[in-house]
């Protein structure tokens, strides 16, 4: 089956991103999903459409919204914190047993769940990481603007959902040229969601103050199998950091997608999906 799959995937990616619409990405069989995507900041189950379609020819898919995210509604009291983003995480991997799956984590989405392996007793069959936020580093410019006090209100009242998300979008892509429409929707539609832009910049606050350092001197403790996957021209997370990563981790794959940006599961899904495919065709 996968070694079918191959030879259909730029098809398939094609059809997918045609057809993908802003309702997100959904498992159609969720008790026995063996492939489980958890998306980064500001995003959702909807940043999976490019190759839903393509994961369900290798696997059984199932997606997962970080709280304050897609449908995620947060409870009164949370504070967006990584740690606690992790202890969420772990508590729905448990409960719906889907620990034992491989489990693809893009950003913010691999600090959290590096988090729940190190502090919450996570241990995934598998695990693949998409441009993972795993070193300090300074954050992104349309992060760091939801940070101030006087700048981030103002966001919100100046500019549309649209030219936020155009903007992100700009830093995000190394080929702007292939956002399409179906993407930059999925996008928009997140802000008619009641608690999105305090997600937004109740995340960045805590992504701000952040300790990795204290994250990067435990990766020794961790002996799930490990892949890495990321865009040669991430604008956002240093490429140089990924092979160092891949060996902290001791990495058993380490791919790096040619002229892709931070979401190679967006910009280039046809690529995405054969590298994922070859992870899993491995076994």
């Amino acid at each position: 089956m996968r070694s079918a799959f191959k030879a259909l995937r730029h098809s398939i990616a094609a059809l997918a991103l045609v057809a993908s619409t802003i309702k997100p990405a959904h498992s159609a069989d969720p008790e026995n999903a063996d492939l489980v995507f958890i998306h980064g900041y500001g995003g959702s189950n909807c940043s999976w459409n490019a190759i839903a379609a393509g994961a369900q020819e290798f696997a059984t898919p199932e997606y997962i919204e970080l709280v304050g995210f897609g449908s995620n509604s947060p409870h009164k009291d949370f504070d967006f914190s990584v740690e606690s983003q992790a202890q969420h995480l772990a508590e729905t991997l448990k409960r719906r047993g889907l620990e034992d799956a491989t489990l693809v984590a893009h950003s913010f989405g691999a600090a959290t769940l590096l988090a729940a392996m190190l502090n919450y007793d996570v241990h995934p069959k598998r695990v693949v990481f998409v441009d993972p936020l795993a070193y300090p580093q300074d954050l992104p410019f349309f992060l760091k603007a939801q940070t101030i006090p006087i700048i981030s209100p103002l966001i919100s009242q100046i500019a549309s959902p649209a030219h936020q998300v155009d903007i992100a979008l700009k830093a995000v892509f190394f080929d702007i040229n292939k956002v399409d429409q179906p993407i930059r929707d999925c996008y928009i539609a997140e802000f008619d969601i009641p608690f999105h832009r305090t997600a937004l910049r109740q995340t960045a606050l805590q992504l701000a103050s952040f300790d990795a350092e204290a994250y990067v001197k435990r990766y020794n403790e961790l002996s799930t199998e490990f892949h890495i996957i990321w865009g040669s021209e991430d604008p956002l997370i240093s490429a140089k950091n990924m092979p160092q990563l891949s060996r902290d981790l001791r990495a058993k794959t380490a791919t790096s997608i040619a002229n892709c940006g931070h979401a190679p599961h967006e910009e280039c899904p046809a690529k995405f999906l054969d590298a994922m495919n070859n992870i899993l065709d491995a076994e």
